[in-house]
Order: C-alpha cells, then sequence, then structure tokens
C-alpha cells in the first residue's frame, strides 16, 4: 500500500491550487477587450483597406480640384552645378547648387487657376518654355539643397491657392476716412510751419 508524506501532499495541493488560479486568470483574460495603439493602421488611415491583398490594379488618378501638399518627383527636371553659397572649397569641387524645372502647363496636379497665379506672381523666374525655375544654394549638401526647393515649390503653391482678399465696403470707408484725416493733419502742420516761418520774418 502506498502512503503520501504531508510534504508530497502540500505539492500536489500547491499545483491543483496554479492550476485553478491559471485556468480563472485565461478565461478572465479572454473576456477582456483587445488593446490598439493609436498607431495602428486603421486609426493612421480611417479610409484605406488595411488588410492584404495581392491586387495588381493600378489607381486611378486623381481628380482633386486642389494642392494636396505632394509634388511628383518624376515631373520635375533637377540638375546641379558648383555654387556660390556657402561651404568654402568644398564648393569648387562638388555640384552643392541645385536648380529644379518645372513645367507649369503640363502640371496637371496644380490647378488651373494657381497656375494662372503662379505665372502672375513668379513671371520673373518662368523662362520662354514655360518652365518654372526654382534654385537653392542655402546649404553645402545637395540633398539638403533638393528638400529647399521642394520646400519652396510647396509653399509658393500654397500661397498661389489662397483666394485674393478682397475688402468689404465698410473696409474701404475706413481707409478713405483715415486717408482724409490723414491729409487734414498733414495740411494743418503745413500752415502751422507756414504761420511760424512768417512769424520770424516780421519779427527780424
Amino acid at each position: 500500500m502506498f502512503y503520501l508524506n504531508s510534504r508530497q501532499v502540500l505539492l500536489i495541493i500547491n499545483r491543483k491550487l496554479i492550476a485553478h488560479h491559471f485556468r480563472r486568470n485565461m478565461s478572465s483574460f479572454d473576456k477582456m477587450p483587445a488593446f490598439k495603439s493609436d498607431q495602428s493602421l486603421d486609426k493612421l488611415y480611417p479610409k484605406s483597406n488595411t488588410t492584404s491583398s495581392t491586387d495588381t490594379t493600378p489607381a486611378k488618378p486623381s481628380t482633386a480640384q486642389q494642392f494636396t501638399g505632394h509634388i511628383p518627383i518624376d515631373k520635375l527636371e533637377i540638375s546641379y552645378c558648383r555654387s556660390s553659397g556657402p561651404g568654402g572649397q568644398h564648393v569648387n569641387t562638388t555640384n552643392t547648387k541645385v536648380t529644379v524645372q518645372l513645367h507649369l502647363q503640363s502640371a496637371d496636379w496644380i490647378p488651373h487657376e494657381t497656375k494662372l497665379r503662379l505665372q502672375e506672381l513668379h513671371k520673373n523666374s518662368i523662362n520662354k518654355e514655360g518652365f518654372w525655375m526654382i534654385r537653392s544654394d542655402k546649404t553645402r549638401i545637395q540633398m539638403m539643397n533638393v528638400a529647399d526647393c521642394m520646400d519652396k515649390i510647396r509653399c509658393y503653391i500654397t500661397e498661389a491657392s489662397k483666394p485674393l482678399y478682397t475688402p468689404s465696403i465698410e473696409t474701404l470707408e475706413k481707409i478713405r476716412l483715415n486717408r482724409e484725416r490723414a491729409a487734414i493733419r498733414r495740411l494743418e502742420q503745413k500752415r502751422i510751419r507756414s504761420v511760424t516761418k512768417s512769424s520770424r520774418r516780421s519779427v527780424d
């Protein structure tokens, strides 16, 4: 006949208690809501399909009527040359100056009204062939100058996309009154100076 001592009995009881608590914790863990980070794909791209797919159908061209901030690099002509900017003797050995050429008429990613506004604002930097020339030799690093040109293009297009300011009737009337008051003050100061000079002549 097989007998267990007190130590073996305690060991068996502890094993059963541990197994019981483990099963209980696992059942409560299954009932917990799933955790999703703020950086998950479905939160970053709520309108996109985050499931994997093998569909290779090309995307349709965008029909947006406003500038989204994306600049297609393949629509630009980028050239490099020696720079006269900062860098010491380094500028004499590397092509750090960047010139980006953008043909405005064929730029289908820029709205038509914005292109007309760009032609008006930057007419001095557009050549006869219709290429908009953007240059940068701000740094001694070529890629940073390319990034500076891209930032200039983005800022210029964003500025040209803003609607023109048209003052209201009240604002125009206020400007007119301010000009009239300024003219009255100017004439008053002129009259005072004239009286002062005439009084000096009379004393002499």
